[in-house]
């Protein structure tokens, strides 16, 4: 099993990808996990998987701090699971904040 997780600090919305490479005799089930919740019960509509059997990639788009965290593939088959797991750091402040403070201050003029 191999894990590619993004190197260095993810910027505010900006798109990022974790793969994860499974090498399995028998059928193998993978599972997603972010900071241990699985990810197809978060229900978050920018974060897909693509499945391509034993590769499969975590895609986000237009990252949030909320999602940083841990980040897991779980693999699991009739010998057993293994899993690993990459941190996703997530630097900057959301363009919806400064939208927000805008649409404020014309409130207040």
């Amino acid at each position: 099993m191999d894990m590619t997780c993004p190197k260095l600090p993810i910027k505010m919305d900006a798109h990022t990808e974790i793969a994860c490479e499974v090498l399995s005799k028998t059928f193998a089930n993978i599972t997603w996990f972010h900071n241990r919740q699985p990810i197809s019960k978060q229900r978050k509509s920018h974060v897909t998987v693509d499945r391509k059997s034993c590769y499969q990639t975590l895609k986000i788009k237009f990252v949030t701090t909320s999602d940083g965290g841990n980040y897991t593939c779980q693999v699991a088959n009739a010998n057993g699971n293994v899993n690993k797991t990459c941190v996703l750091d997530v630097k900057g402040e959301s363009l919806l904040v400064d939208v927000n403070v805008y649409v404020f201050a014309l409130a207040l003029a």
